[in-house]
């Protein structure tokens, strides 16, 4: 293998790892999204949480 094939082997494992890093991500927040928009419960004890947090 020579250097620059070295490289653009590295490139390419890093991109995949970034984007599926990424990926898990943009899903995470997506359910915590959905949560906030849609579960009272899950609202309401995440309002009390952030209020202690900034009070």
């Amino acid at each position: 293998m020579t250097e620059s094939s070295d490289v653009a082997y590295r490139d390419l494992a890093f991109r995949k790892i970034l984007d599926d890093v990424m990926s898990k991500q943009r899903k995470n927040e997506l359910d915590l999204d959905r949560l906030f928009a849609k579960d009272d419960a899950f609202y309401q004890a995440f309002f009390d949480t952030m209020k202690r947090m900034v009070g």
